[in-house]
């Protein structure tokens, strides 16, 4: 996954670390560790949407999203969007009928989701600050 966030790119790689890279040349800007409430490291980042001072990213192969911090690091919010998968898909590939899209609209303060066989895209609105 990849998002901008106005002035560094954000991506995943599958690790428990974020990468911010320079949008001009590409270089490593900082690398930063993703950390749950928990206290442990958290990976499996897919698709990543960067919204004010948080990356909203779903987790590979899950229904759930997360919004992590982007200077910290730390899991501010968990969403499982389960309830969404689409009931009339008759699927016997469960590693590919799961939520694999989310973008941010800011002139409704939405979320746009969807999954890999997904007939549907949901809107929802999270309640952000």
């Amino acid at each position: 996954g990849i998002c901008w966030n106005g002035s560094e790119l954000a991506m995943s790689d599958g690790s428990t670390n974020l990468t911010f890279r320079d949008p001009t040349d590409f270089s490593i800007t900082r690398i930063l560790p993703v950390i749950s409430e928990r206290r442990e490291l958290l990976g499996q980042f897919n698709e990543l949407e960067c919204v004010r001072d948080q990356i909203w990213a779903n987790l590979y192969q899950q229904n759930h999203i997360v919004a992590i911090n982007s200077e910290s690091g730390e899991i501010e919010a968990w969403v499982d969007l389960g309830a969404l998968e689409s009931q009339e898909i008759q699927s016997n590939d469960d590693a590919n009928d799961v939520l694999n899209g989310i973008a941010y609209r800011p002139e409704s303060d939405t979320f746009f989701v969807t999954g890999k066989l997904w007939p549907e895209v949901y809107v929802l609105r999270l309640g952000l600050n």
